[in-house]
């Protein structure tokens, strides 16, 4: 009986005291803060425009072909320079055509000659005293003068033909762009049927595509009679570039299957930084004047009351409803609901309740 009264009295003991620990920690507890990372809300300006994937267009893709066959004997190109519209590409070799225009400036010659002779023998029978001459021999000389016309022009148009394939001997590029990679080398054949010889590209201005939600048609159709509406042109994974546009023309349909409509903007390029089938973003930002409360979008949390922030105001912890609009990036903008300056808690935000006091440690975004 002694040794249970002992076992009694040593339990009561250790219960004893495992039950005063729990007041001593809870104290210790509320003595300590705990610390969290804020974010300060600040203004940003507001971007109420879109952002779109667009496709670079070049105004022209040409085709550069010879007009008539011969040997390449120069090309007058490096490949992948710029090129003006009516410089000398290729040329050809040109002593067969320079011979047929020598063939055909003398027959011309003579039937110029021909023609003289018919012309003067006809006036000559006309001088005649009537009677003199039959009326056979006045219908084959008048016969013989317009045939010797005729033949001057045949004679003057085979000359023409000629000098124009002479000319062709000098392959010219139809328009002014950046030239690719010549398909023929020198000593080539080549001829209207053996294919392109090189394509050129037109550079300055390009078209970009890109394809809107047909709700923003209103806001398109206004482009360029509001002053503060411009466009941005972003290369993917370079640094922005902020390039004038201007609106070129909106396809005539929408496409059923998407809701989407074409639209093409035109851009000057005479650097040459924009590249015809290259993508880049094309942003709409519409009165960057007016600014806005932001807040990280990992500060917003959601209850079945709606949407609320947790912020630190004289060192507790408090909840703030909140109204919000747009998304900035990762931003949310918030309408209603928070101050410039107020710190929202960013870091630590299941650790912490209303009315909890903490220390805050500031988060820069």
């Amino acid at each position: 009986m002694v040794i249970g009264k002992g076992m009694w009295l040593f339990k009561a003991l250790v219960l004893s005291f495992i039950v005063g620990l729990f007041p001593v920690q809870e104290s210790i507890a509320q003595g300590q803060s705990l610390k969290v990372g804020v974010f300060k809300v600040r203004q940003e300006p507001l971007n109420t425009g879109r952002e779109y994937v667009g496709h670079v267009e070049a105004m022209a893709q040409v085709e550069v072909r010879a007009k008539v066959q011969g040997y390449i004997e120069e090309i007058k190109f490096k490949e992948g320079s710029f090129v003006t519209e009516g410089q000398v590409l290729y040329v050809l070799e040109q002593a067969p055509f320079k011979a047929e225009v020598e063939v055909c400036e003398a027959r011309l010659e003579q039937a110029k000659a021909e023609l003289f002779r018919a012309t003067k023998y006809l006036q000559r029978l006309k001088e005649v005293k009537e009677g003199g001459v039959s009326q056979f021999e006045m219908e084959k000389a008048t016969a013989d003068e317009l045939k010797a016309k005729a033949d001057v022009k045949l004679r003057e148009a085979e000359l023409k033909n000629a000098m124009l394939n002479l000319g062709y001997t000098q392959v010219r590029s139809p328009i002014s762009g950046k030239i690719g990679q010549s398909l023929f080398k020198k000593g080539a054949l080549v001829g209207p049927s053996t294919g392109p010889l090189a394509k050129v590209v037109s550079f300055d201005p390009v078209r970009i595509l890109f394809s809107p939600s047909e709700r923003d048609i209103p806001k398109i159709t206004a482009f360029g009679e509001d002053p503060s509406f411009s466009v941005l042109l972003e290369q993917p994974q370079e640094k922005a570039l902020q390039i004038p546009v201007r609106l070129d023309f909106i396809d005539n349909q929408v496409d059923p299957n998407t809701g989407t409509i074409s639209v093409w903007l035109k851009a000057n390029n005479p650097k040459g930084v924009l590249v015809p089938g290259q993508y880049v973003k094309v942003r709409w930002v519409q009165d960057t004047s007016r600014q806005a409360l932001v807040v990280p979008q990992a500060s917003v949390l959601q209850d079945q009351k709606g949407r609320y922030l947790l912020v630190v105001e004289n060192g507790q912890v408090k909840e703030k409803r909140v109204r919000l609009g747009q998304m900035l990036k990762d931003m949310w903008v918030v309408e209603e609901g928070v101050e410039v300056g107020d710190m929202v808690i960013l870091e630590g935000l299941q650790k912490v309740r209303p009315g909890q006091n903490v220390e805050v440690m500031e988060v820069n975004l």
